[in-house]
């Protein structure tokens, strides 16, 4: 099916039923208007998702396309595998060795969500096969990726936030405890030498304001960074005062102060 009569189908897709049909010169249209010849066309949810050859797996989070294109799995994040660009991460291996034993040589669907490429111009998309499965959050479940979300990219967010829990829940890949450590704000200085995603303990003690984002502070080590556009996915941000949070991320640092920059609150969770 092209690109455009798939678009074409997802424009009808609120009619009570689609026709689909060819015309002299072989033209397929679609219509919700039964005529000659035309027979009738399923719509099923699969109807939102494009399918792509697969021209090999890069890492655990990235495909590159039968066509070339590159491919990030939306709203995970794989440990990095040895490349010219990467050093090799704690479980990047097995993250792209599983990917790879799932896809195969078979092709994938793609479902998009509101933004559809990043600023290295990759395709941003969730990815599935024929059985439905979708890879995004079975990485997530098998503790080979961390949940990543990046507003407004909200498609399945409920799904894959419970599906990192499971994994979490029962200490696998990632979260084994030895490969990345929970490390406490209040005893270790973060510096710019961690590199790479990394889990803090923190205890916020106070919330300030700059002109565009909202700053959670724990003490003078490291604080989390919030953009006041994000705002209204969080709960009372006053609801962390005092409070051991586990907050999963980047570290970044700002003049002296490190900090981790916090899109959705799916990274923030309760450590009490």
């Amino acid at each position: 099916m092209s690109l455009i009569s798939a678009l074409l189908l997802a424009s009808l897709a609120s009619a009570t039923e689609i026709y689909r049909h060819v015309d002299s010169h072989g033209n397929i249209g679609f219509s919700d208007q039964p005529r000659a010849n035309a027979e009738r066309v399923d719509i099923t949810p699969i109807s939102n998702r494009y399918r792509f050859q697969v021209r090999r797996v890069h890492d655990g989070d990235t495909v590159i396309l039968g066509n070339g294109e590159s491919v990030r799995l939306l709203n995970i994040n794989a440990p990095e595998v040895e490349s010219g660009v990467s050093v090799a991460e704690p479980q990047g291996q097995a993250a792209r060795d599983w990917l790879r034993q799932q896809i195969g040589n078979g092709p994938v669907w793609l479902r998009f969500d509101v933004e559809r490429r990043d600023k290295y111009d990759r395709r941003l998309a969730h990815v599935f096969l024929e059985n439905d499965r979708h890879l995004n959050l079975e990485l997530l479940q098998q503790g080979l990726a961390s949940l990543t979300i990046h507003p407004p990219n909200l498609l399945y967010a409920d799904a894959m936030q419970q599906a990192e829990q499971q994994a979490k829940a029962a200490k696998i890949g990632i979260w084994n405890g030895q490969d990345y450590p929970l490390r406490q704000a209040k005893s270790e200085l973060p510096t710019s030498e961690r590199r790479g995603w990394q889990r803090w303990r923190i205890t916020v003690d106070s919330i300030r304001e700059t002109r565009n984002d909202i700053w959670l502070m724990a003490g003078d080590n490291l604080s989390l960074r919030i953009s006041k556009q994000n705002r209204h996915l969080f709960a009372d941000l006053n609801s962390y005062l005092g409070r051991q949070l586990e907050v999963t991320g980047w570290l970044s640092r700002r003049g002296n102060e490190a900090f981790i920059l916090v899109r959705h609150p799916s990274v923030i969770t309760s450590s009490d």
